[in-house]
């Protein structure tokens, strides 16, 4: 069933479940980055405008609503809702994460969507995820998305910078592989300090604690993300101690070096660190990474600064 009353809905009735059934069909064509024949829309971003379109529309807003509503009833912190997962793998899921970012937005809801750079405001037409087909213009989450989750590959100056401009929050996901921890560690800790994000979320779909082939442990990448998270807490705690003018002055300036020295150390571009080989979707280090034995170095130099300070970490 549909949900619609007095109407069925099944595969024999219709080919179509995604976003083919939220706007009337034109012509069909065969584009990339989609599975099957591809229906342009002139307005990807138009609330929907058949029957069964405008009450999932309406019911997605209501949903979000109704749980706004309960949050601050029951004192929740601020939500942001995932709406959907990576819709560049598809044209059809980037027209759903559209109209689902849409309607989170028209509801007050903060809508959060994991994504890459050529899919949200890329400036530059020719490196955009969709470009335009038909009468379809290039499909884009900006304005509608308010939480970008970037793919660490998109992360550094210039996306941060777009985000910002947009008044958005700027994240990553990062994907657990299991045999190097210590990039989880960057990515949640240094590279997040670094790059100033407002969220990082975790993404692993392997039970958590299972060996594979000897050598990839899960359990071990969760580790390293707390590990990441209390170094930015200690990077932080340092940053609140030299703001607040306690301690020597010599004591103050030496702290004032390290964190510039860790702003050029920490290497922006995550690429640089390491990259997944598209193979054996194994973690690989790259040229710039850093050996196990310097986190902990770092952290040491951090807690010895604050201490130098007269504050603990």
């Amino acid at each position: 069933m549909c949900g619609l009353p007095g109407e069925s809905w099944s595969a024999r009735s219709t080919p179509h479940h995604g976003y083919e059934l939220f706007h009337p069909l034109g012509v069909a064509l065969e584009v990339d980055r989609h599975r099957g024949p591809y229906y342009p829309a002139r307005d990807p971003a138009a609330p929907p405008t058949t029957r069964y379109g405008r009450i999932v529309y309406e019911g997605w807003k209501q949903a979000f609503r109704e749980i706004l509503s309960l949050g601050r009833e029951r004192g929740w912190p601020p939500l942001w809702f995932y709406l959907i997962d990576e819709p560049h793998h598809s044209r059809g899921a980037m027209r759903l994460a559209i109209l689902m970012a849409r309607a989170a937005q028209e509801a007050g809801a903060d809508g959060m969507i994991t994504c890459n750079e050529p899919t949200v405001s890329e400036p530059d037409p020719d490196k955009r995820w969709f470009p335009p087909v038909g009468d379809e213009p290039a499909l884009m989450l900006e304005p509608w998305v308010k939480t970008r989750c970037y793919h660490n590959r998109y992360l550094g100056p210039e996306t941060r910078e777009r985000t910002r401009q947009a008044g958005d929050r700027y994240g990553t996901y990062i994907n657990i592989y299991g045999n190097q921890p210590a990039s989880t560690r960057y990515l949640a800790g240094f590279l997040a300090w670094r790059l100033g994000l407002d969220l990082v979320m975790l993404w692993q779909r392997k039970n958590a604690s299972k060996e594979l082939e000897g050598v990839r442990v899960w359990l071990r990448d969760w580790e390293a993300a707390r590990e990441g998270i209390d170094d930015i807490r200690y990077i932080e705690a340092l940053e609140r101690a030299v703001e607040s003018g306690v301690g020597a002055p010599g004591a103050i300036a030496k702290a004032r070096e390290l964190l510039a020295r860790l702003e050029r150390e920490i290497v922006p571009t995550p690429e640089e660190i390491g990259y997944v080989d598209g193979v054996t979707g194994r973690w690989v280090p790259g040229k710039r990474a850093w050996a196990p034995e310097r986190y902990d170095e770092i952290r040491a130099e951090v807690a010895r600064a604050i201490a130098a300070l007269g504050e603990a970490p």
